[in-house]
């Protein structure tokens, strides 16, 4: 799940095309979950989360807009 939010925040498309703010997030929580330890894991997991939530919810707007 790390490497995967990593190479999404490379590539600069999760649900939709992410900017520069929701890239560096999903690097961050890719990055906690690569780092062994369960407060990592569960850091990274809620950042991963929130950028997909957020991403999801850009993409229903921009699809009725």
């Amino acid at each position: 799940l790390g490497i995967y939010a990593v190479s999404a925040a490379l590539s600069g498309y999760l649900v939709c095309p992410m900017n520069v703010p929701f890239r560096l997030l999903a690097i961050l929580g890719g990055l906690f979950l690569l780092i062994p330890g369960n407060i990592t894991d569960i850091i990274g997991l809620a950042i991963i989360i929130l950028v997909y939530v957020l991403q999801t919810a850009k993409a229903k707007i921009q699809k009725t807009a």
